[in-house]
């Protein structure tokens, strides 16, 4: 099982590297967060119920280059006491690799 593992280990690290695509595949978009806030043109945040809580805006922040989704027991309503912080890719996407 050792050896299935350290022979897997190369192929994830070329396929998740850009600047090494595998052959036949470009890269054509990554998941970075740069800047202070999240770059809505890239990003879509959502608001409003989802499931027993509340999304909020509030509940997305950039720190060092990371992506914080925070949930909480608090800043939803009454009925929905809980809120959580969903963001989607507004880039849509058939395939990838």
């Amino acid at each position: 099982m050792l050896r299935l593992g350290l022979l897997l280990s190369p192929l994830l690290l070329v396929a998740a590297d850009p600047s090494c695509p595998l052959p036949g595949y470009a890269y054509a978009w990554g998941d970075e967060f740069e800047g202070a806030k999240l770059d809505e043109g890239r990003w879509e945040q959502h608001e409003g119920q989802r499931g027993p809580s509340m999304c909020r805006k509030q509940n997305v922040a950039l720190r060092g280059g990371q992506l914080v989704l925070t949930g909480q027991n608090k800043g939803g309503t009454a009925y929905l006491p809980y809120s959580n912080a969903e963001v989607s890719s507004r880039r849509q996407f058939l395939y990838g690799y």
